[in-house]
């Protein structure tokens, strides 16, 4: 049996890591799997453990300045190289959120002489998505140097290929989109599931779901938002499921605005369609997201019949229609659809349902996942 090292050094689970969860519960039998992760990220080691591999726990951490950091990491890159020679795979999966993370497994993969190839969702330019395009620009340049050490990419759509090939990669590439599980919260349980979660059934409860990070998801718009519009505001709860490296930066940008009462912050849960069944809707005011099929709770909320409301980026359209989308970072647009989120019709609910379940089917996504896997090896 052929051996695949799977390797992510992230600390907080987030779609992508579920998204590699999912293909490895096929690929377990097909190939011995070594899954070296990192020790702090509890929930993703507790659904590996559910599998049959290898599981090996590392200290180290990707982290901001990751681009510069990894070059300097020579203890993390000897260490991997360590375990490359001594489970002898014969091609190491590196899951990494965007190129940055996880580049230390590119380098120990480089000095192994093992082929590795990249699951990636997040391609962008780095200077079109800051706020300090001078120093996206240095990243970009420096982060090139990462992506032509690929050997091969996983991505989610034709929208992070163009984005791939613009670094000058003349790798192979395969499109894989994003997979879902089609279950429907149950909503005859929402008395027991409203109470267990502490969540307030006289306020209109809108849920932020995902990892916590203001540059990318942009918490901090919501936060903006709701300090302009407090007033009108009063009868909706704001929701924020998941962690992440803003976590506390939101919790005191809160509580300096007296701001407190209007969020309700869950942590991680491991069940999200318990939080699915007992909220009113959904917003996502990211600031950049990778095409069709992205971010992962767009599918799922999409899948509960859940409203959503979105920042207008590329491919959304598709999913939700214009009318529902609000310009990146415009507070009064975020206000104005909040007003109109519980009007969306059923037929549209079930229109975004069928087009979700056509697209994103969990059997096809075991399909293309297993074949990219075979095509590289």
């Amino acid at each position: 049996m052929k051996k695949l090292l799977l390797y992510s050094d992230s600390q907080h689970v987030g779609g992508h890591e579920i998204q590699a969860f999912n293909a490895l519960k096929l690929l377990k039998d097909k190939y011995h799997l070594i899954v070296v992760v990192n020790s702090d990220n509890r929930y993703f080691i507790d659904l590996l453990e559910t599998l049959n591999v290898d599981l090996v726990k590392v200290n180290y951490a990707s982290s901001r300045l990751q681009f510069i950091r990894s070059f300097f990491s020579w203890k993390m890159i000897y260490e991997n190289y360590r375990l490359i020679k001594s489970f002898k795979p014969n091609l190491i999966l590196n899951v990494q959120g965007n190129i940055e993370l996880g580049s230390v497994m590119l380098l120990s993969a480089k000095l192994s002489g093992v082929k590795v190839i990249t699951y990636i969702p997040i391609c962008h330019f780095l200077s079109e998505v800051t706020n300090r395009p001078v120093i996206g620009r240095v990243k970009d340049l420096l982060n090139c140097i990462y992506y032509r050490m690929v050997d091969g990419y996983i991505t989610l759509n034709n929208f992070n290929v163009d984005l791939i090939r613009k670094r000058g990669v003349n790798c192979p590439i395969s499109v894989v989109s994003n997979g879902i599980n089609f279950t429907i919260g149950n909503s005859e349980n929402m008395v027991q599931i409203t109470e267990k979660l502490n969540i307030n059934v006289n306020k209109i409860n809108i849920a932020l779901v995902g990892r916590v990070q203001f540059w990318h998801k942009g918490h901090d718009i919501l936060i903006s938002m709701v300090d302009k519009y407090r007033n009108q505001l009063k009868n909706y709860q704001f929701i924020i499921v998941g962690t992440g490296e803003d976590l506390d930066r939101f919790q005191l940008r809160i509580s300096k605005l007296g701001l407190d009462e209007y969020f309700q912050l869950m942590g991680h849960i491991k069940d999200l369609s318990e939080v699915y069944t007992a909220i009113d809707g959904v917003i996502i005011p990211s600031r950049f997201e990778s095409g069709a099929g992205t971010p992962l709770v767009l599918l799922e909320s999409i899948i509960q019949k859940l409203p959503v409301i979105m920042s207008k980026l590329p491919e959304m359209e598709s999913y939700l229609g214009g009318q529902h989308l609000f310009e990146v970072g415009d507070i009064d647009g975020i206000f104005k659809l909040l007003q109109s989120i519980l009007s969306v019709k059923k037929q549209e609910l079930d229109r975004r349902f069928d087009f979700v379940v056509n697209q994103h089917d969990m059997k096809k996504f075991h399909l293309d996942f297993l074949n990219a896997i075979e095509d590289f090896l």
